[in-house]
């Protein structure tokens, strides 16, 4: 039985990373650990977040930083950041380097 023309290179959509913005305050923190080639780390904010646990970091996407200068953060990097929210929890939005 032949294959359907257009069907064999069906591959899933990858989802789109979307946060809805949480209203507050620019935040800092640093960067605990970020990947560049898997395109995420974690922060660890400065002061206590609402909703974060105090153990907790913050989830960093590559699609957050707002200059591509950011995605070469290495650990310890300072930056600033809004909050964001997501299905698997709070996430930061709008990142910003020390030396952006």
């Amino acid at each position: 039985m032949p294959k359907e023309q257009g069907t064999q290179n069906l591959k899933p959509k990858k989802e789109k990373f979307e946060a809805i913005p949480v209203p507050g305050p620019r935040r800092t923190g640093r960067v605990k650990w970020y990947n560049p080639v898997k395109g995420y780390g974690f922060i660890v904010p400065d002061e206590p977040i609402p909703g974060l646990p105090r153990n907790k970091d913050l989830f960093l996407h590559f699609s957050a930083f707002l200059k591509h200068t950011g995605i070469q953060v290495g650990p310890n990097a300072v930056v600033s950041f809004t909050i964001g929210t997501r299905k698997g929890g709070l996430v930061a939005m709008a990142v910003e380097t020390d030396y952006d």
